[in-house]
């Protein structure tokens, strides 16, 4: 028992989860480094290189696997890249998800995050599941699949998922206890009927999502282009500077409107910022190079770097820039893979020169704009939908009701 609290209380305090679990993703690098170089002939940068290379080819073949990363980013699985496993028409058949599967976390880290639930809907190829992963199908006679997801989603159905968390060094349910779940079972017309409701309002923030990616993307391109009509490549130093992040412990954060980065990304709120927005946040400890553009003002931990363009090279083109580094291969051989400044800033990419960068960023604000109000929209309806959840399954608002609501908000 004091072991487990000692490990509860040492993750708590942990401010970035990624770089914790370092050290597990160092080795299994270090096993594809081992590969692609069994003599130690190459240099460090070359092995580096060769093993990425070896790690992407042995995760793009086989069938998409849902793994704990899609079920904690997404709460409905669609299309979307994932890694590969090779598996046999068998073992295919066995471990085949499909729209309408329930998706459980098996175990987590934390607390909140075991049980935690996703629904799979459509894709285009056939997908299967990792061990950590509980599949749930029900009988869509009696029970209707997306509304027990918005169920366990609530914070009712937290509750119920909590009675049957066991609490370790990791938190974790069982198969066997799930099953037994004790749930609410109305009538399948209103269990449809709820799900479609708050489905319309997942589906604008989907939409929305789709027209964000299309935007990046085009984004993506136009800066491709104008990098390719430029001169030869030159080093990120000559674009950009990074710098350090600051220590924000989770216990000493007061929940806000600031997000908070670490090298994967947004994992909590504060008050206060350390950066005003947009802003560039790269991952120097744990997702080593990944790149996040943050619209608002945002408190980069000092797990990551964060970006100040060089003179008035525009912050949209140092994102792209970054993105075109492959910063992602530039782990440094330590216990906890890590990005050493001097070396990223070292890598040589094609980049617009300034001139022609102002130009394109500053007819590009429109763009910018839209992607800030997509962004908003959504975290509107996210709202709307969270707050109409448990009224809903507490009957104190009727479908009817709710679906005037959410068509007026989806237009």
């Amino acid at each position: 028992m004091r072991a487990s609290i000692a490990a509860h209380e040492s993750w708590a305090r942990t401010e970035d989860r990624s770089a914790r679990t370092g050290p597990a993703r160092k080795a299994m690098l270090d096993r594809f480094e081992r590969q692609v170089d069994p003599d130690g002939k190459l240099t460090p940068e070359e092995r580096a290189t060769r093993a990425s290379h070896a790690r992407k080819a042995h995760r793009s073949s086989g069938v998409q696997m849902i793994n704990m990363g899609e079920l904690f980013k997404f709460r409905r699985i669609g299309d979307s890249e994932m890694a590969r496993v090779p598996l046999g028409a068998e073992e295919l058949a066995r471990s085949l998800v499909t729209p309408g599967d329930l998706m459980f976390a098996r175990r987590s880290l934390q607390l909140s995050g075991a049980g935690r639930c996703a629904l799979v809907v459509d894709s285009s190829e056939p997908r299967t599941f990792e061990s950590s992963i509980i599949r749930v199908r029900l009988d869509v006679d009696r029970a209707c699949p997306a509304f027990y997801f918005y169920f366990f989603t609530s914070g009712h159905g937290r509750q119920v998922m909590e009675t049957i968390v066991e609490q370790a060094v990791v938190a974790g349910i069982r198969a066997s206890d799930l099953r037994k779940l004790i749930v609410p079972v109305p009538p399948i017309a209103e269990q449809r009927g709820i799900a479609a409701a708050l489905g319309a309002l997942d589906d604008k923030i989907e939409s929305n999502r789709r027209a964000q990616a299309i935007i990046w993307d085009l984004l993506g391109a136009e800066f491709d282009l104008r990098a390719a009509l430029s001169a030869p490549a030159i080093e990120l130093r000559s674009l950009l500077r990074l710098d350090y992040g600051k220590s924000l412990p989770a216990p000493t954060r007061v929940p806000g409107a600031i997000s908070v980065y670490g090298s994967n990304g947004i994992t909590g709120t504060h008050n206060t910022p350390l950066i005003g927005g947009p802003g560039v946040i790269v991952g120097r400890k744990g997702s080593v190079g990944e790149v996040h553009w943050s619209h608002a003002p945002s408190f980069p931990i000092d797990t990551t770097y964060y970006v100040t363009p060089a003179g008035e090279y525009p912050l949209l083109a140092c994102y792209f820039a970054l993105l075109r580094a492959g910063l992602t291969d530039m782990n440094s051989h330590s216990a906890i893979p890590g990005l050493n400044r001097e070396s990223a800033l070292a890598k040589a990419v094609r980049a617009p020169g300034h001139g022609i960068a102002r130009n394109w960023a500053e007819s590009r604000e429109c763009c910018l704009d839209e992607l800030v109000h997509l962004e908003g929209e959504s975290s509107t309806l996210s709202d709307l939908r969270d707050t109409l959840l448990p009224e809903l399954l507490s009957g104190r608002v009727r479908v009817t009701e709710a679906r005037e609501v959410v068509e007026e908000a989806v237009g």
